[in-house]
């Protein structure tokens, strides 16, 4: 979940990157100056992959996810499939990256180069080996999305016996 105050106004707004000590092994999500547009990207190499989408607007939570399989980029916003694109970078090709591997969230690697720290919120950030499917995306969305109305009020509650969340605002959880 992303929010944006404004749009950027450096090079680039970072939201997720990953980088090894080579500035060309990276997978970046982030927003270009003065656009409304999301990006992800990904290189190893001189192997690229990347994906944008525009018309985010600022002031308003959004739900992204980022999927890859294979050489194969996806972006949906809000659990809607919003763009495809297929590259040339893989997950074997970004897997035997080297050196040493730094992950940020709401900044970038390079913030000391014009590449700023973003000017918004994220939220239940979520980073998996799996991809889910078109409908786990949009269930994920449905089910969330109430959690960023205004003045939503959330709990989340299980017994002293189970470490187990039982519910999310009031819907029953599955066993």
């Amino acid at each position: 979940w992303i929010y944006r105050n404004s749009l950027p106004t450096s090079t680039h707004e970072r939201w997720f990157g990953t980088a090894s000590t080579s500035t060309d092994e990276r997978i970046d999500i982030f927003s270009n100056a003065n656009t409304d547009n999301i990006a992800f990207y990904s290189s190893d190499g001189g192997l690229k992959g990347d994906i944008r989408i525009t018309g985010i607007g600022i002031n308003k939570w959004h739900c992204f996810h980022f999927t890859r399989q294979g050489n194969a980029y996806r972006i949906y916003h809000d659990g809607e499939l919003r763009g495809t694109n297929v590259g040339s970078a893989t997950l074997a090709d970004y897997q035997g990256a080297s050196g040493n591997r730094r992950t940020h969230i709401g900044a970038s690697e390079h913030w000391d180069s014009g590449h700023a720290v973003l000017d918004g919120k994220i939220a239940l950030a979520k980073i998996s080996g799996t991809v889910p499917t078109p409908e786990q995306i949009r269930k994920m969305y449905r089910e969330e999305k109430d959690l960023f109305r205004e003045n939503a009020k959330a709990t989340l509650y299980g017994d002293l016996d189970s470490t187990k969340v039982r519910a999310l605002d009031g819907l029953v959880l599955e066993d």
